[in-house]
């Protein structure tokens, strides 16, 4: 009688271990919608003004973060755009910039940050002349 009890029991355990696979059964949480991270926050690419523009048509409609020098459109050009340098020293040579060694900003970055460096968060756009230009949504100015 010991065995067939010792037996029913074991059965039982077997059973009860199939059924939950071995596992602890655990209540489902229900996720909420605040839960769920943003999906209209988009992260951005950090990437080089000189590798951006070697393929800007690639980049364009995404979100970047570009590092360069400022040049508020006071002070430069004839675009009435702002533009973001890869170096300090095109400032100081009276000649066209290089194609590849800038882009445009579409946005407004106070004329106090003229010749500073800065990050700048923005989405690639395409400008009619083929120059890289970016629409900034946020900056920053190195110290």
């Amino acid at each position: 009688m010991k065995n067939k009890t010792f037996m029913v029991i074991i059965f039982a355990l077997i059973l009860i271990a199939g059924c939950t696979n071995g596992t602890d059964v655990k209540k489902e949480k229900q996720v909420k919608d605040e839960d769920l991270p943003d999906k209209t926050i988009k992260p951005y690419i950090v990437i080089s003004i000189q590798e951006l523009n070697e393929d800007a048509v690639s980049y364009t409609g995404e979100k970047v973060l570009l590092e360069g020098f400022f040049g508020h459109k006071n002070f430069y050009g004839n675009t009435g755009m702002s533009y973001l340098i890869t170096d300090y020293g095109l400032f100081l040579v009276d000649q066209p910039l290089p194609v590849k060694s800038f882009v445009r900003l579409d946005g407004e970055i106070p004329v106090e940050h003229d010749s500073k460096q800065i990050k700048v968060i923005g989405i690639v756009q395409q400008a009619d002349d083929k120059i890289t230009v970016i629409v900034v949504e946020s900056f920053e100015v190195k110290e």
